[in-house]
């Protein structure tokens, strides 16, 4: 028995805004939840192991109409992970899980004194009024960017062999001001 052939049609170039204005909500709905909740958190925590892999069925879905560049797939499955995430979000607070602290600040002195601020949203942090120091605030996503993979196997390595391990200073080597030998 012969299956039918499906025609890929090839979108118009008017066709891709539209597609791409699809996506871009469904991405900025799904970054809006991960930096409430986490990143990838209420997937993982879903209580409802029916319902989380039900989401991870329509995640697919919705990359594959991306792959595809099929417009009304990608419309369709837009809608229906959105409504997956809000059905995750409402499976997650009834389990009793509760929203990132935003207003948490992760702070540090730097060697010439400056402190570092690290914050969950760089965009929702103020500073305190009347706080005088000389401060530098870096979002979440700007340290992640600084962690190479090389690093980041190091890191894990050190913390898996030496639990509770702290980086107490680190010493850089002085710039020798010698002239090359040739």
């Amino acid at each position: 028995m012969a299956k039918a052939q499906t025609k890929k049609t090839v979108k118009k170039v008017e066709d891709v805004p539209t597609m791409m204005a699809d996506i871009g909500q469904v991405d900025t709905f799904i970054l809006a939840l991960e930096r409430r909740y986490g990143f990838g958190r209420l997937l993982m925590a879903c209580p409802d192991l029916e319902l989380a892999e039900r989401m991870r069925r329509q995640v697919d879905k919705f990359n594959q109409a991306i792959i595809d560049n099929d417009e009304q797939a990608i419309r369709a499955h837009g809608q229906g992970t959105i409504k997956g995430y809000q059905a995750l979000e409402r499976a997650y607070l009834a389990a009793g899980f509760k929203e990132i602290d935003q207003s948490a600040v992760i702070e540090t002195l730097m060697p010439d004194g400056t402190v570092l601020q690290i914050v969950a949203d760089v965009a929702k942090h103020r500073p305190v009024d009347g706080d005088t120091r000389e401060i530098i605030g870096i979002g979440a996503d700007v340290v992640a960017t600084l962690f190479d993979e090389k690093m980041k196997k190091t890191l894990a390595d050190v913390s898996k062999h030496w639990p509770g391990a702290r980086v107490e200073q680190i010493r850089r080597k002085p710039i020798v001001a010698d002239e090359l030998p040739f």
